[in-house]
């Protein structure tokens, strides 16, 4: 049954072409977690200006303390979709989908650290991550990140 409402949200977005932010505001209230991450990703791969509808919708999401919405709030600001790069926004909404329990928000961290050229920062991201989480991603990086780090005796 959730697979069917699903397919005709889907479809009635496509038919409307996504046009206006009552659908957007809709949706962001109607508590349907799946709805909203899958119209945020069709919003992400369409144009500059429905990335920024998009990004307002699942920011409010995330407010509303939703794990994943902050994620996807902060990858947003990370890699500039639908606003302009900022990384400390994107470092904060990283954290907070941690505090909600998302497990990739610590790898994500630890990318962003690296970008920034923080490498310690990285460093415990990544080891939280790993330890936590048993994240074969962090653990990669952890690893050479240490290799490339100076040795201090």
């Amino acid at each position: 049954m959730a697979r069917i409402n699903l397919f005709l949200l889907l479809f009635s977005l496509w038919l409307n072409n996504l046009q206006g932010s009552s659908t957007l505001d809709s949706l962001t209230d109607s508590g349907n977690a799946k709805a909203q991450f899958y119209f945020v990703q069709l919003c992400y791969n369409d144009s500059s200006t429905k990335q920024k509808q998009a990004l307002y919708s699942i920011k409010n999401v995330g407010l509303k303390g939703n794990a994943l919405a902050c994620q996807y709030t902060a990858r947003a600001y990370w890699k500039g979709l639908g606003t302009s790069k900022n990384s400390l926004k994107a470092k904060d909404w990283f954290l907070k989908a941690y505090a909600l329990g998302d497990s990739d928000s610590l790898s994500f961290l630890g990318k962003v650290f690296e970008e920034d050229q923080k490498p310690l920062e990285a460093v415990v991201a990544y080891e939280l991550a790993y330890q936590k989480y048993k994240s074969k991603e962090a653990g990669y990086r952890l690893q050479e990140i240490k290799s490339n780090l100076p040795t201090i005796w």
